[in-house]
C-alpha cells in the first residue's frame, strides 16, 4: 500500500498562483451580485407600491363599481317593461314617419309664436266681448249648451 504523497513546495507555489487568479473572480462576482440584490429590492420595493397602489384605486372604484350596478340593474328592469312596446313601436313605426314627425316638429317650433299671438288676441277678444250688453245671457246659453252636450 503506498501512501499519498506529500505536497511539494512547488505544488503549493501552484496552488497559490491558483487562489490568487480566483480572488479577482470572486470579488467581481461579489459585487455583481451585491448589484443584483440592490436592483432585487428595488424592484420587490416598486412591486410593494404598486400593489399599494392597486389596493387603492380597488378601494376608490368599488362605490362607483356599487353605482353602477344599480344602474344597471334599475335599467334592465326599465328595458325589461318597454321590451313589447319597443318591440311594437319598431313593427309599426317606419323611417318615413319619422322623418315626417321630425318634420312637423321643425315646422311647429317655426309657428309656436304665431299661435302664441293668437291665443293672446282671442282671450283680449274674449274680455272685450264680455263688456258689450247682452253677452252675460248669450255666455250663460253657451255654459248651459254645454253641459247638455257633455251630461
Amino acid at each position: 500500500m503506498r501512501l499519498p504523497t506529500l505536497p511539494g513546495p512547488r505544488d503549493v507555489v501552484t496552488l497559490a498562483e491558483q487562489v490568487a487568479g480566483v480572488v479577482p473572480r470572486l470579488t467581481r462576482l461579489l459585487g455583481d451580485a451585491e448589484l443584483l440584490l440592490a436592483d432585487a429590492r428595488a424592484t420587490l420595493r416598486r412591486i410593494e407600491q404598486t400593489r399599494r397602489d392597486a389596493e387603492a384605486v380597488v378601494v376608490a372604484v368599488a362605490g362607483t363599481e356599487l353605482r353602477a350596478t344599480d344602474l344597471v340593474a334599475a335599467a334592465e328592469a326599465l328595458f325589461l317593461r318597454m321590451a313589447p312596446t319597443l318591440e311594437r313601436t319598431a313593427d309599426v313605426v317606419d323611417p318615413a314617419t319619422v322623418e315626417a314627425a321630425v318634420g312637423l316638429l321643425e315646422e311647429l317650433r317655426t309657428v309656436a309664436p304665431d299661435l302664441h299671438d293668437l291665443l293672446d288676441a282671442s282671450v283680449e277678444l274674449n274680455e272685450l266681448l264680455t263688456h258689450l250688453p247682452g253677452m252675460g245671457r248669450v255666455k250663460r246659453k253657451v255654459e248651459e249648451e254645454q253641459q247638455e252636450d257633455a251630461g
